[in-house]
């Protein structure tokens, strides 16, 4: 509207919310804390919890008779208003179908349609224009997917959604000991060249380190095993088939991110994406490319673009056999070899 309030304890700034959300729906409404909550964004379930998810908003959701009528986003006291956060609210709205977007720091309180991010005006809504305004959001959501998907996975939800890409593509490479698949389930030999890649990971005095040795060497699985194994360690992993990159890298991360998230992304819009991972979070992105080809300028050139303009927080790990090292034309001080 919006509303100004005092500072509330939050028992009593969550009943002045309830008494006002209740007197604009015109009936009775629920707020379901969602301290921990799982999200369908595409064949993908990400899961995650109020702590991780745009640092602790979009908590509640409005509930009238099982639908969702709102998505609340709550700041912390202090801290005010902003773009981003009706931005970000917008796009997990759009996600769950609910017409409506509260976004309040306890002082301020900003109420809007979904589907437009205008301000709602008035004080009620009857059950006919409730109706009317949760199919424009439905309508939004189906038009602004793509829009919102790229949104959402650019906040906290990023890591989760990582670990998704990376499950997806191990497990396509995954079976059991007669399949002959790259990987054997459940099965780890561990190495000493995993401990080398991650004491390098760590120090973070190169960019990149690349994995060589000859066919059959177990590149792939030193990969596959800092893939598996990093759940205490300082970054998150990508793990990209590297034999499915003929296209391009960022040809490559745009069919996943389709496949898996529903999300069309283009080329540009997955170097978009990749590069603000590595600007605008606080943990280290691992972008492990196995079995690297390395024929090809477009791709050469794309891993050149990854050193040079992306942010400090990436690290690229290659596996490559050890005849085709000289063909990745970097500067040498961007290279560690292990293995």
């Amino acid at each position: 509207m919006p509303i100004t309030t005092t500072h509330p304890p939050e028992a009593q700034l969550e009943a002045r919310i309830n008494a006002t959300l209740t007197r604009v729906f015109s009936g009775a409404t629920e707020l379901r804390h969602q301290h921990r909550f799982k999200l369908r964004v595409g064949r993908t379930v990400l899961d995650a919890g109020f702590a991780d998810y745009v640092e602790g908003r979009a908590d509640i959701i409005v509930y009238q008779r099982d639908v969702a009528l709102a998505v609340l986003e709550l700041k912390r006291e202090g801290l005010p208003l902003t773009q981003d956060d009706e931005v970000q609210g917008r796009s997990y709205a759009l996600l769950v179908q609910a017409p409506i977007l509260v976004i309040t720091n306890g002082v301020e309180t900003r109420i809007y349609q979904t589907h437009n991010m205008e301000l709602l005006a008035g004080t009620s809504i009857d059950a006919t224009e409730i109706a009317r305004r949760f199919e424009a959001a439905a309508n939004a959501a189906r038009t602004g997917m793509s829009s919102a998907v790229g949104k959402l996975l650019g906040t906290d939800l990023a890591a989760p959604a990582i670990a998704a890409l990376t499950a997806v593509e191990l497990d396509e490479l995954t079976g059991d000991w007669t399949a002959g698949e790259r990987f054997v389930r459940d099965f780890i030999v561990p190495r000493r060249a995993t401990n080398e890649l991650k004491v390098a990971l760590r120090e973070g005095k190169n960019k990149v380190v690349v994995v060589s040795g000859p066919p059959l060497s177990g590149k792939s699985s030193i990969l596959r095993e800092v893939a598996l194994k990093s759940a205490n360690e300082p970054w998150d992993v990508l793990y990209i088939d590297g034999s499915s990159c003929s296209e391009g890298l960022f040809r490559r991360l745009a069919n996943v991110l389709a496949v898996n998230f529903g999300w069309p992304a283009s080329e540009d819009e997955s170097r978009v994406w990749l590069r603000q991972l590595t600007t605008r979070s606080k943990r280290v992105l691992v972008l492990c490319l196995d079995s690297l080809p390395v024929t090809g300028s477009k791709l050469l050139n794309e891993l050149d673009e990854l050193l040079s303009t992306f942010g400090d927080n990436l690290r690229v790990v290659i596996a490559v056999d050890e005849n085709d090292v000289d063909q990745l034309v970097l500067s040498r001080r961007s290279r560690n070899q292990t293995g």
